[in-house]
C-alpha cells in the first residue's frame, strides 16, 4: 500500500493502493486482487479458512481499483501485521504450480528435490531492487555432495 488509515473507534481501516504495482504476469495490482487474496485465506468462498488471523474482519470493500477498506467485528492490534501475506491474481489458476505475485523475483522453475530457480522481475515497482539478477536453490541432501558442489 502506498498510505493507510485507522478510523478513531479502531474498527475501519483504508488502503490507498500504490500505482503502478504489477504481478510477474504483466497485469496492476487492484483492490479485488487484494480482497480475493484475503477472503482466500479466511476461507470465505470455501467455508475453510486457511489462516485464523483474519477472525475479527467483520467486511472487505473495494470501493475503487486502488482502494481497500477493512471493516472489523472489533479492534484487533495485530491486524497489520496479520497483513502482511502474498496478495495474488485472482486470475491465476494455478497458484500451486506456478506462482505469481509482486515481489522482486519472479517464479522461473521448481523441480521437487533438485532445485528452484527464481530471477529478477524487471517490472519491480522499486527500479534499484533486486540487486541479483537470478537465484537457484539447489535440493543437495547429502552433506558431502553438497560441500563439494558448494566448491
Amino acid at each position: 500500500a502506498d498510505s493507510y488509515s485507522i478510523s478513531q473507534d479502531g474498527l475501519t481501516y483504508t488502503f490507498i493502493l500504490r500505482k503502478g504495482v504489477k504481478f510477474h504476469h504483466g497485469r496492476e495490482v487492484t483492490a479485488d486482487d487484494v480482497k480475493f487474496s484475503l477472503e482466500r485465506l479466511m476461507g470465505t468462498h470455501t467455508g475453510k479458512p486457511l489462516s485464523p488471523f483474519f477472525e475479527k474482519v467483520k467486511t472487505i470493500e473495494t470501493p475503487d481499483s486502488r482502494r481497500v477498506i477493512i471493516k472489523l467485528k472489533e479492534v484487533d492490534a495485530s491486524l497489520l501485521s496479520n497483513l502482511t501475506v502474498a496478495i495474488v491474481p485472482q486470475d491465476n489458476l494455478n497458484l500451486n504450480t506456478h506462482p505469481i505475485g509482486t515481489g522482486p523475483f519472479r517464479f522461473v522453475e521448481y523441480r521437487p528435490g533438485q532445485r528452484l530457480i527464481i530471477e529478477k522481475f524487471k517490472d519491480y515497482w522499486e527500479p534499484k531492487l533486486p540487486l541479483v539478477d537470478k537465484v537457484e536453490f539447489r535440493i543437495i541432501p547429502d552433506r558431502e555432495a553438497a560441500l563439494i558442489a558448494l566448491k
